[in-house]
């Protein structure tokens, strides 16, 4: 099972994954960490996540975004979440992962983020 996601190609190292799943779970997390490592071994440093779709998260999807994140920043980049509802917000800030994990409200301040702005 994969995560249903479009691809948005920003430049060579930044890369848009506007995800199509309601849940990030124990049941679709592995997919998700597979899907991030893809995006990194194709050569993209940086992935803007878009969580606006996305309802529920739990610990294991919280541990794809932590993979994916720690993988980004060997490269140079990071993992950017944007649009997540107050629900997921809610949980990283539980989680204590706010110091760790980037939250943005659009993809365009995501984008002014890594552009230094």
């Amino acid at each position: 099972m994969s995560i249903a996601h479009q691809k948005t190609k920003v430049d060579d190292k930044t890369v848009i994954l506007h995800l199509e799943t309601k849940e990030l779970n124990q049941q679709n997390s592995s997919d998700m960490k597979q899907l991030l490592w893809d995006q990194l071994t194709a050569g993209y440093s940086t992935i803007i996540l878009d969580l606006s779709a996305v309802k529920d998260v739990d610990s294991s999807g919280l541990s794809a975004f932590l993979f994916g994140n720690r993988q980004a920043l060997a490269r140079g980049g990071g993992l950017l979440l944007v649009k997540a509802n107050e629900k997921v917000q809610s949980l990283i800030r539980i989680a204590q992962l706010t110091r760790v994990l980037q939250l943005f409200d659009s993809v365009e301040e995501a984008m002014k983020a890594i552009q230094g702005e």
